[in-house]
């Protein structure tokens, strides 16, 4: 049984195991009820789901294929409830664990190879990523130098993908159970229509990944 979450972005598919594995970044309550009532940038904003949006499976996906429940979102987000809340649990659907983390890179930066000019600004250290908010946008660039161009937003690839070989054989008793974490909802609330979407994005991103 296989479950590969993969983010069409170079950076964020190269990364994003180990944001989810290796370097979690635990934010705290303290910290987060700090940053509740600030004013917030669009593009903060962006960054942040609020409880109640419908489910978004180009936008965010789960990762609940063992005993552990997290999710992703395309932008980098990671370890965070669509609905606004913990998003890590082990075991599975019992206990939380994070409230969310994300993977934060840094690197000294210069305008040549031998590392003689500093990059503008006072600011040789750079530092991106992801942790209460994110500094990532979906997507990839395409060509180099000052041709590069960037993925549109609304490209039909550029989304997360969830590919699992046995969708197909899946119990029906599963697939309930993916709809309702899927969902977040209760699994006395899941319908046939619940279950029918999940099987439905399976296939869906099972055609379309790259």
């Amino acid at each position: 049984m296989e479950l590969k979450m993969i983010c069409k972005s170079k950076i964020i598919n190269s990364f994003f195991l180990f944001s989810l594995l290796i370097v979690p970044i635990v934010i705290s309550v303290n910290a987060i009820a700090q940053e509740k009532g600030k004013g917030m940038s669009i593009h903060e904003a962006e960054g942040r789901l609020s409880k109640g949006n419908p489910w978004m499976p180009a936008e965010y996906q789960i990762l609940n294929i063992n005993n552990i429940w997290t999710w992703a979102r395309r932008n980098g987000r990671s370890g965070h409830s669509p609905a606004g809340d913990y998003g890590t649990f082990f075991p599975r659907g019992k206990t939380y664990i994070l409230y969310q983390d994300g993977f934060v890179f840094g690197s000294k930066a210069y305008l040549d190879a031998e590392h003689t000019q500093p990059a503008p600004f006072g600011q040789t250290v750079r530092v991106g990523g992801a942790t209460y908010g994110t500094g990532y946008t979906a997507g990839w660039v395409n060509g180099q130098g000052a041709t590069a161009t960037r993925e549109p937003l609304d490209s039909p690839l550029n989304r997360m993908f969830r590919v699992r070989r046995d969708w197909k054989e899946m119990p029906y008793a599963e697939a309930a159970r993916d709809a309702a974490e899927s969902n977040e909802i209760t699994l006395e609330s899941v319908t046939d229509a619940h279950v029918q979407l999940i099987l439905d994005e399976y296939a869906n991103s099972w055609k379309l990944w790259p």
